[in-house]
C-alpha cells in the first residue's frame, strides 16, 4: 500500500473509533494533535483554515475535509489520499451565488510536494448569466430556482442553500455547478427541522443518499451517508466534535429513521 492511502486510512479509522467508541479526553487531544501533524504532511499546499471533518470512505481511502462559514462567504477544502486537493471560495449575496473560486491540485507523490497537475476555475453572476473567466471564457445561463457551485464531495457548499429552504416542504430539485467538469448536474433536497438542528436529506442523481446536519448558526456537524460507507465526522476534540456531543441523542434519533444497511448510529 501507498504511503499516503496508508496515513490517511489510519487518520479516518482512528477518528471514527474515537468519535464512536469515546475514549478519554486525553486521548482524544493526543490523536488531534498527530492527526493534524499528518493532515499537514498530506497536504500539498494550505488547506482551507476552519472546522476540520474526517469521512471513513474505504474506496479513496478516506477524505479530509476543513469548512468556514462567513458573513456571506463559504470556504472549504478537500483532500484525498492520493493527495488531490481542492479549495473553493465562494461568496453569497442575497441568497444567491455572487461569485466563485476553485481550484484543485494533484501532489506528485514521486516528488515530494511538487505539483503534477492543477486546474483553476473562476466565475461570476451577471444578472441571468454566469460568465466563467477560468480555465477559459464562457457564459452559461442561470438556472431557475435553486442552484449553487460545487464540486462531487464538497457538497458543504450547497449550506447557504440549505438553510434557506423552507422546512417540511417536498424534496425540491438543486441544480448544481461542478466546476472541475464545468458541467450541471442535479440533486433533490428536503428539509426539517428538529431539536434546533436544520436536517437536510440530499439525494443525488449517482444514488447518492445524505443526511446533512446543521447547526443554528449554519455550521456543518456532520454528514450521515445513507447508502454506503462514508460519514463524514468532526475531528476528536475539535469545537464541532464537543457540540456534536451535545447533539447526539438527537442525531441518533434522526439516523434511526433511516434504513442504515449497516445498521449503526453515531
Amino acid at each position: 500500500m501507498k504511503r499516503q492511502p496508508f496515513l490517511m486510512s489510519l487518520i479516518i479509522i482512528v477518528a471514527w473509533t474515537t468519535t464512536v467508541v469515546g475514549q478519554s479526553p486525553r486521548d482524544r487531544q493526543a490523536f488531534h494533535d498527530r492527526a493534524m501533524r499528518l493532515i499537514s504532511q498530506l497536504a500539498s499546499r494550505p488547506l482551507t483554515p476552519g472546522d476540520t471533518f474526517l469521512t471513513w470512505n474505504p474506496e479513496p481511502g478516506g477524505l479530509i475535509h476543513t469548512i468556514r462559514v462567513d458573513s456571506g462567504i463559504l470556504e472549504s477544502s478537500l483532500l484525498r489520499a492520493d493527495r488531490m486537493m481542492g479549495t473553493a471560495h465562494v461568496e453569497w449575496f442575497e441568497g444567491r451565488v455572487a461569485r466563485f473560486d476553485v481550484r484543485w491540485t494533484r501532489a506528485d507523490t514521486l516528488k515530494g510536494s511538487k505539483v503534477d497537475s492543477a486546474i483553476s476555475v473562476r466565475g461570476s453572476r451577471d444578472g441571468d448569466s454566469i460568465r466563467i473567466t477560468e480555465p477559459d471564457r464562457r457564459t452559461l445561463a442561470v438556472p431557475t430556482g435553486w442552484w449553487a457551485v460545487a464540486d462531487f464531495g464538497m457538497e458543504e457548499q450547497l449550506i447557504p442553500i440549505l438553510r434557506s429552504m423552507p422546512a417540511d416542504k417536498p424534496a425540491q430539485l438543486v441544480a448544481v455547478l461542478r466546476p472541475y467538469h464545468l458541467r450541471w448536474d442535479t440533486i433533490s433536497v428536503a428539509v426539517r427541522d428538529s431539536a434546533g438542528l436544520r436536517i437536510a436529506e440530499v439525494l443525488g442523481r449517482d444514488k447518492a443518499h445524505e443526511l446533512y446536519i446543521i447547526d443554528t448558526a449554519g455550521r456543518l456537524l456532520c454528514v450521515w451517508r445513507i447508502d454506503r460507507v462514508g460519514e463524514r465526522l468532526p475531528l476528536p476534540e475539535s469545537a464541532r466534535y464537543e457540540e456534536l456531543q451535545q447533539y447526539l441523542p438527537t442525531v441518533r434519533a434522526i439516523v434511526s429513521h433511516f434504513p442504515v444497511e449497516r445498521g449503526r448510529t453515531p
